[in-house]
């Protein structure tokens, strides 16, 4: 069992202060605990989910096995031929692992309306030590969440000015072009960039989101058209 108790409060937080909902931080988690788990007990080709319970901090593993019929499964000779033969959506088959698929006949004993492409679910043994293993990766998935948060928070900062930035630098690669700024008498209206070139003027307001009101622009065309 995990400490439920403090991992909860670091996801609370995460949300409040940061903006980061909890069940994408739960979501996250449970990917990197069934990494963990495949990693140290998996075998090849298996599809391992983890489910990962805030409330009480326990952590849950299962097996996911895609059903499949006769029809969809490749026979050998077709394994031979399939370097010759070029596949589409529609020819394209399956190798048949037992780790990882069913055959619908096994699959409706358990499960009596299962079809082709369904998945079943069986239960993994939680190993004794996971506990350990399961708060330690929650706690890395939490401060990865801080990490790319903090990230995200410096990028909103300076984004405007880093956008701007690269406007201007592509700009300046343009040896014809001749740069100027220009702004409202009182400042309430500025164009990053007016450039020159060959007698045409072309006001270039910087946006660093989608932004379709453009005030300043307009600003600057009912000025000068």
């Amino acid at each position: 069992m995990m400490d439920a108790k403090t991992i909860k409060s670091a996801l609370e937080q995460l949300e409040t202060e940061r903006g980061i909902p909890k069940e994408k931080i739960v979501e996250t988690i449970q990917e990197a605990l069934a990494a963990a788990y495949k990693k140290d007990y998996g075998k090849k080709g298996q599809i391992i989910k983890a489910e990962f319970d805030l409330p009480s901090g326990q952590v849950k593993f299962y097996q996911i096995k895609i059903v499949v019929d006769e029809s969809m499964l490749k026979k050998e000779d077709e394994e031979e031929e399939e370097d010759i033969l070029e596949e589409t959506e529609e020819t394209r088959k399956i190798r048949f692992n037992p780790e990882r698929h069913i055959l619908l006949e096994e699959a409706r004993k358990i499960k009596k309306k299962s079809e082709p492409d369904d998945e079943l679910i069986f239960p993994l043994e939680t190993k004794e030590d996971y506990g350990r293993i399961a708060t330690q990766t929650a706690k890395q998935v939490i401060i990865q969440k801080l990490r790319e948060a903090e990230r995200d928070s410096i990028f909103s900062e300076f984004k405007g000015a880093l956008t701007e930035q690269f406007v201007l630098q592509q700009l300046n690669s343009i040896n014809e072009y001749v740069i100027y700024y220009w702004s409202s008498e009182r400042s309430t209206a500025e164009i990053d960039f007016i450039v020159q070139n060959r007698g045409n003027i072309i006001p270039i307001e910087v946006k660093a989101e989608e932004n379709l009101q453009a005030k300043s622009l307009k600003v600057y065309i009912e000025k000068f058209s």
